[in-house]
Order: structure tokens, then sequence, then C-alpha cells
């Protein structure tokens, strides 16, 4: 399950070795030991696969999706994230992506835009038509420019809400399960509970407390703990 054939400066056969032994405590020694000389990724991805030799999932996850985000490009990382959610039974109640739900959200704040849209180019489309068969040529382009730049203009629009929101949100995966509520305290009622191994979408940090955006089924507010949660 690990991939080993990366370009590193020195060898990795005393991991091999250790990894074909399945003297996992001693490998996880071996990879802080080396952490510097691995590179971030190759460090990350190897950690998630000596947890998940282990059977610590939640753990073997938050290595896996933090080898991700730093770019670490290998098949295992995906094959393994998938592995585990299946273990941990959460493909039915987390989105495929995080960035997925994210887009998802973008086009169903903006739908309605989106309608007025269609409905603007239709107007359009028909106007610049009787332009063309009424009045000169020259307004016809004229037409047509001014279509495409509204379009530009939407698109544009539309790119910087998506960006906006992904700027404001954060990622991280749940080691333990942790209860939410439905305000930033645990005086407010407890609406359930995050389950180890998940991946969520958080804002709105205020005194230790974040407002879980996806998924959607898990929305509300959890107290931050680095031993229970760890961010990306």
């Amino acid at each position: 399950m690990s991939s080993n054939d990366h370009s590193i400066k020195f060898s990795m056969k005393p991991f091999q070795d250790l990894y074909q032994s399945k003297d996992w405590f001693k490998a996880l020694q071996w990879l802080e030991k080396h952490q510097s000389e691995l590179g971030e990724g190759l460090y990350q991805f190897n950690k998630g696969v000596i947890y998940l030799k282990l059977d610590q999932y939640p753990q073997a996850r938050y290595h896996f999706e933090k080898a991700k985000v730093i770019g670490f490009d290998d098949p295992w990382v995906y094959k393994n994230i998938e592995s585990i959610k299946t273990e941990l039974g959460l493909q039915l109640v987390e989105p495929q992506s995080v960035q997925e739900t994210l887009k998802t959200k973008v086009f169903s704040l903006i739908s309605l835009d989106y309608l007025i849209m269609i409905f603007l180019c239709i107007f359009l489309l028909t106007l610049m038509y009787w332009i063309k068969k009424k009045i000169k040529k020259s307004f016809y382009v004229l037409s047509s420019l001014v279509l495409l730049a509204i379009l530009l203009t939407f698109l544009l629009l539309n790119s910087r809400s998506e960006n906006y929101l992904t700027a404001q949100s954060h990622h991280a995966i749940v080691l333990d399960q942790v209860s939410i509520y439905e305000g930033p305290s645990a005086i407010f009622e407890e609406l359930g509970k995050l389950p180890p191994g998940i991946k969520i979408t958080w804002s709105d940090l205020e005194n230790g407390w974040g407002r879980v955006t996806t998924p959607v089924n898990f929305r509300g507010w959890i107290q931050f703990n680095e031993k229970q949660i760890k961010q990306l």
C-alpha cells in the first residue's frame, strides 16, 4: 500500500524492512526521525499507511488528506481515503469531496442568478435578431459585444464568489467523536455527534468554537480540541 519509488536522497530500505516485518511502531519512529529527508508529502503518505496498518483509520485519513493537500500525487492516496471511508461507513454521510460540496453550495446560492441570466440571454438574442432585420449591421455587432460583456462579467463574479467561499472555509479531520451544538457554547442544544474519520469544512471560529458547514447533515458548532480534531 505504500509508494516508495519516489526520488529521494537516501535509502528507504530500513523503512521497507520494518514494513515487511510489520514492526509498525518502529516504522513510525523511523518516519519521524527522517521527516526532513523524506519530504513532507512522502512522510505524510507513509505515515498514513502505517496508521492504516494499525487500524487507526481517523489518524490514517488525516495523513492521507494532508499528503493530498501538499500535492503528493499518488493514486494510492485517493484509494486509501476511499477505503477508509468505506471502513468507517462514511460514504453515505460525507460528500465525495469538500471541494465538490463547495461548488454545489455556490451554485445553489446563485441559482436564481442563473435563471435571470438565461432569461436575459434569450431576451438579448431575440432583440439582436430583430435589430439585425430592422436596423443597420453596426448595431447588430454592438449588441453582440454588449451580450458578450454581460456574460463575461457574470462569469467573473461567479468565479470570485466561489473563490471567496473557498478562502473563508477550513478543513479538518475528526479523530474522535465530537458533539455538535446549535451555537458556539455547550449551553446550546446538542444536535448530534461527528463520527471519527469524517472530513469537515468549518468557518467562523469564535473563542475556540467553529461552525461546521459540510457535510450538511452535521451542520452546527463544535469546540476545537487538537486531540479530537486536526486541521488540514
